[in-house]
Formats: structure tokens, sequence, C-alpha cells
């Protein structure tokens, strides 16, 4: 989503950890949807334009909805209510469902997890799990991961609203990736540098694959079925490269900010201007 919350902060002389700290986030929150990687929750947006003391006009400027109408469903509550101004705040950018999701996945091999999920994975997973037959992977963001879980490794999925999660660290950053194996106990870590460049850019003809081998995982991830397999390369960050079978896999999980050019863009000016 399209927002100018770098520009006005910036301006203001705010670092990202100033205003996470002034909307009760992490930095690592602020980055992702400053850098457009993830549709604010409105609530949060409306903190954010408070923090910065901006109208929701001047940081979301796809916003469109008249103020008055705007105004109105704020003090109404109905900006959350099904109608057509949830609908044209939706189609803003904007993330309108109030409910924290988790999933719970069970897996072939006994690999278990929990993953916060936003809205629109919640959405698209509950209609994918519901099908009596799943093949192939499904690919989604957790709020610090992107996972790819093979469907065809799934035993056990539960949606909840208030699981018994430890939750995640979001301040804790690592650079591994996690592979869990069907018929292997123990998780495959491999410590790797994060993607330099994006798969979709228009010099795409003269990127190395080693610059976007994170993406590249996910792009064959979602192309991967019983009838159609892949074997993906990751080299580690000692140049040593490992080769991943994906039908073999049953969960693979790639930190966010290493599969994201601009989060680790982001988040290197968020270092430098804590260091300053």
């Amino acid at each position: 989503m399209d927002n100018n919350i770098k520009q006005i902060r910036k301006a203001l002389k705010l670092t990202q950890r100033q205003l996470a700290d002034a909307i009760s986030t992490s930095q690592q929150q602020v980055q992702r949807i400053e850098s457009g990687a993830q549709a604010p929750r409105f609530d949060m947006a409306v903190l954010i334009c408070k923090a910065l003391g901006k109208s929701i006009y001047e940081v979301f400027p796809n916003l469109h909805l008249p103020q008055d109408e705007l105004g109105t469903a704020l003090l109404s509550k109905s900006a959350y209510s099904g109608s057509k101004i949830t609908r044209d705040l939706e189609e803003a950018g904007f993330d309108m469902d109030r409910q924290v999701h988790f999933l719970k996945v069970i897996m072939k091999g006994g690999h278990t997890a929990i993953h916060k999920i936003g809205s629109h994975d919640f959405k698209r997973l509950w209609s994918i799990l519901q099908e009596d037959e799943r093949d192939g992977f499904a690919v989604y963001d957790t709020d610090t991961s992107r996972i790819a879980m093979n469907l065809q490794h799934l035993k056990f999925s539960h949606f909840l609203f208030e699981p018994n999660w430890p939750g995640s660290n979001a301040e804790e950053l690592s650079n591994e990736i996690e592979i869990m194996l069907a018929d292997y106990d123990d998780t495959i870590r491999l410590n790797v540098d994060p993607d330099s460049k994006d798969l979709n850019d228009e010099d795409s003809d003269n990127i190395h694959w080693t610059e976007v081998q994170l993406q590249d995982l996910f792009f064959y991830a979602d192309m991967t079925s019983k009838d159609l397999n892949h074997t993906v390369m990751i080299q580690d960050v000692d140049g040593e490269t490992a080769l991943i079978n994906l039908n073999d896999a049953s969960m693979i999980s790639v930190p966010l900010r290493l599969a994201e050019p601009q989060l680790w863009q982001s988040e290197m000016e968020g270092d430098e201007e804590d260091a300053n």
C-alpha cells in the first residue's frame, strides 16, 4: 500500500524506532507498513497518523473517501461493520478485520507450528484448507516470516483466535531459514544472505540467481504439485549450496526481511538512524 510515512517521519526527524515506540509496536512492524510490504490495520493507521500529526489523507494518499463520511464512520464504529465504507477502506488498502487470527498446523512427521496471520491470508487459507483434494504448497506470511506449507503433508489445521501462543519476538532478528522434512525429525537451518534484488525488476535478465534465491524458492513452491516437482538451490553465507526437493519438504520458513528486498533496505535505514 502506498503511503507517505517515511517522508513525513524523516521531515519530523523521527526514527523508525521512535515512531514504533509512539504507537506501541515493533520497529519491524513500522518497517513493513512503511515499505508497503504489509497492509496496515486501520486502527494502527489511525495511531500512525496521530503520532505524525497528519491527517489520514496526507499519510495514505490512496484514500479517497469523503472526510465527512470517514469521520462519521469512525465515531459510530461503522467503519468495521461490513458496510460500503468498510469496502471502500479495504479497496484503499487498509486491513479492516479487527480480529487477530492464528493458524495451528500439524505436519506429516509431527512438526507443529502456530502462526499469526493477517486477514487476507486467513480468508485465503480458510478456503484452501476446506478442499477435500489439496495439492501443492500454500504460501502465506506470518508477522515475521514467509511460509511455504506442503498441503500433501498437512495432517491437522486449526484456526484460532486466542491460542496458547508464546508469540514471536520481532526484535530477535535471524538470517536463518528453516526447512522441515516429512521423514526427518530435526529442523534443517541454513544461514543465508537476504535477497538483494527484486525478482520483478525490469532488468531481471541481468540478475544472478543468488540475488533472488529466496523469492525463487517461493515462486517454485507455488508451482509445485504431486505431479510437478521442483528442486531448488539455496546458497548459504559461506557460499555452500544446498539442494531442496520441494515435494519432500513439509514446511519452509523464511524471515520476511530476507525475502523482501525493500524490507531489508528499510531495516538498514533504521539501523543507520539508530546509530546516528
